[in-house]
């Protein structure tokens, strides 16, 4: 891992849901991975998958605020968690009752990194000194060493 912090992005991360300015989230990752598709496969340590795993977790309840203001106890895309399974959870599909089509699990790969998106979603990379800066809401989170 370089001595530099790292940074990656996800379009449709948008601070507040995309209520307040605009800006995108820029969340500090320990490993940026291999290209896919040309996008990041960043891998996260379990201190940085815990703070992506709140702010996912606050975007998609103020997107749901918004998008069906009547059902608001019941978030669409919420993210957990799981100790058992070493692994973090996301809804895809509330309503499925086959696990397969209602979740997508993220486990730890067993190098020490959860990979949250990694060849599923377009994360890119970014850092602070890039030319469209301004758009990213750097986050904050010392790096820490990979589970043993």
């Amino acid at each position: 891992m370089s001595d530099k912090q790292q940074y990656v992005t996800l379009d449709g991360l948008e601070i507040n849901g995309g209520a307040e300015d605009g800006k995108f989230y820029a969340f500090p990752c320990a490993v940026l991975g291999e290209r896919w598709n040309g996008f990041a496969t960043p891998g996260f340590t379990k201190a940085q998958a815990d703070l992506l795993i709140r702010i996912w977790n606050e975007v998609d309840t103020a997107y749901e605020a918004r998008r069906r203001p009547d059902n608001v106890s019941e978030p669409m895309g919420q993210a957990e968690y799981v100790a058992d399974g070493d692994l973090y959870r996301f809804i895809l599909n509330a309503e499925a009752t086959d696990p397969e089509e209602r979740y997508l699990d993220f486990c730890n790969n067993g190098d020490g990194f959860y990979h949250i998106g990694a060849w599923y979603w377009t994360w890119s990379d970014t850092k602070p000194d890039a030319p469209d800066a301004e758009c990213f809401h750097f986050l904050t989170l010392e790096p820490s060493s990979p589970k043993s």
